[in-house]
Order: C-alpha cells, then sequence, then structure tokens
C-alpha cells in the first residue's frame, strides 16, 4: 500500500512538472505574440545632405570670383563703339559732322635759285564738314612769314640775308581723304585742291629803319595745292593732326613799286627777288588740334 502510494504520488509529480513546461512555452515575454516594430530612419539628414550639394551647385555666378579682365591690343588702335557701363553712348551717330582745327608751322619755297629763304613761321586755321568716315571737304587760311636774301650774284657770292620780308596769305578749298574709318585711332590722309595767295615783298623792320618806308611788292599766285598727312585721335572728338602741304603755282600776276624800271641799287634787288618768288613753289609742314562736332 505504501509503495503504491508512492508510485502515485511520482506520477502526480512527474504530470505537475509537464503541466507547467507546457504552460511555460505559451506565456506571453513581450514579442512572442505581436510583430516587431521596426524604426525607420529618418531622411533628415539625406535631405539636408541633398539641400547643401544643391545649393552649391546652384550657387550664383556673381558671388563667385571672376577673373580680371585685361584690355585688348586693339584698345590702343580703336576707339570703343559700344555704351559703356555708365549708360554712356560712345557710338558715334551718324550723319555731317563740322571740323574746327588751328594749327601752326613753317613756311618756304621751293626751287627758287635767285634768293636764299629762312622761313620764319606760319600759322592758320581749317574749317571741314566730315561728309563720310573717309571723306571731308575743307577750307583753310594761312599766314607765313619767310625771309629772304637780295639776289645772289653768281660773281660776288650771296648778298645778306634776312634782307626781305616775304608775307604770304593763302586761302585754300578742297577735300581730303582717310584710309582708316572713325574708329581708328591713327588716320593717314591724302588730299587736293586749289588755292589763292596775296603775298607782299619788303624790306625787313632792321633795313626799312634805314631806308624809310617803300613799298610793297605784291604778288597774286593762284595754285594747286596736294597734302598728306594723319589724325590721331586723343577722343572720339578731339584729335592731333600733322600735315605737309605743297603749294604749285597754276599762274601769277604782280604789281611792281612805282618806277620800277627805273629803280637802283636795294630797290632794283627787291623787284628781281619779287619777279622769281611769284613763279616759286611753296610747301607748308604743320601741327595741330582739331575738334569734332
Amino acid at each position: 500500500m505504501v509503495q503504491f502510494l508512492g508510485v502515485i504520488a511520482a506520477l502526480l509529480l512527474i504530470s505537475f512538472h509537464g503541466a507547467n513546461s507546457a504552460q511555460a512555452e505559451t506565456w506571453d515575454l513581450g514579442y512572442t505574440n505581436s510583430s516587431p516594430e521596426v524604426e525607420e530612419i529618418p531622411d533628415t539628414i539625406s535631405d539636408e545632405k541633398a539641400n547643401i550639394i544643391e545649393t552649391a551647385d546652384l550657387a550664383p555666378e556673381e558671388d563667385q570670383e571672376k577673373p580680371p579682365i585685361r584690355p585688348s591690343s586693339s584698345s590702343i588702335t580703336k576707339i570703343s563703339t559700344a555704351q559703356n557701363t555708365f549708360g554712356v553712348e560712345t557710338v558715334e551717330k551718324p550723319g555731317l559732322k563740322l571740323f574746327l582745327s588751328p594749327f601752326a608751322g613753317l613756311s618756304s619755297i621751293l626751287g627758287n635759285g635767285t634768293v636764299d629763304v629762312t622761313p620764319q613761321y606760319a600759322f592758320g586755321g581749317k574749317v571741314g564738314l566730315l561728309i563720310s568716315d573717309n571723306m571731308m571737304v575743307e577750307g583753310g587760311y594761312t599766314y607765313s612769314l619767310i625771309n629772304t636774301s637780295a639776289p645772289i650774284n653768281f660773281l660776288m657770292g650771296s648778298a645778306s640775308t634776312n634782307m626781305f620780308d616775304l608775307k604770304q596769305n593763302s586761302f585754300d578749298a578742297g577735300a581730303k581723304f582717310f584710309f582708316l574709318g572713325r574708329e581708328s585711332r591713327f588716320r593717314p590722309f591724302i588730299g587736293g585742291g586749289l588755292a589763292f595767295s596775296n603775298s607782299t615783298l619788303n624790306f625787313t623792320p632792321t633795313y626799312s629803319s634805314m631806308l624809310g618806308m617803300t613799298d610793297d611788292y605784291k604778288i597774286k599766285q593762284f595754285q594747286g595745292i596736294g597734302q598728306l598727312g594723319a589724325e590721331i585721335a586723343i577722343t572720339r572728338g578731339i584729335v592731333a593732326t600733322a600735315a605737309f602741304r605743297f603749294n604749285g603755282i597754276l599762274s601769277s600776276s604782280v604789281q611792281s613799286i612805282k618806277n620800277a624800271s627805273s629803280a637802283t641799287g636795294l630797290e632794283a634787288n627787291k623787284v628781281q627777288a619779287g619777279e622769281s618768288l611769284s613763279r616759286s613753289a611753296s610747301y607748308t609742314g604743320s601741327v595741330g588740334v582739331g575738334v569734332y562736332f
């Protein structure tokens, strides 16, 4: 009986242990009956990186440092023809342009073997009308003073220098043609036309003080002129000028002193010198400043 009770107790103990084991397998441990929650990685980091990259790529060009602009060599030889950053128009308006130019230089006589000449000075002015980039019509006035000797005596040698003053008043009209347009700083030109010269020949002040007042020997000449020179632009409206002009004789006339046929001594020398100079060509070299309006 006791053994039988022990066996029953043992069986009960085993059954109780097995029930406990089975119940333990069905306990809720917090995750067995529900799916685990997966934490999503936020897009904040990736979005910030994208924004940083996008901002760097889309940076405005004006915020980036630009290399300095170096002037091209053409700017040295050409005048700007575009509107600048301050809105000032430098494009030249089409149409006629008025040109004024004072000048100064020297005049001399060419091809005269009767007297020796010493240039003193010359000055004058020109007014022109620019009718295209390459052509201008113009007129001008030139006053010049030249000293001459008495006629040369080929047996005795030359006479005293600076004995006579040749004063020339010359009026000219013509045209000149430029090789380059107004966009160029250096503009060479050639030109030609006609001139009228009214000159007087008389003793220099030194001899006049000794001899007293004497009559002028008057010379009138119609001349054909040719010139070459250049303009150098300082600005679009102001230029420096240099020119060489040759005056050839087309015709001439003289108004001699009274009693020229019976003149003697220095008066006879003046007549001889005047007749020779009336048939002689002349030339003038000058520099000046011109203004376009």
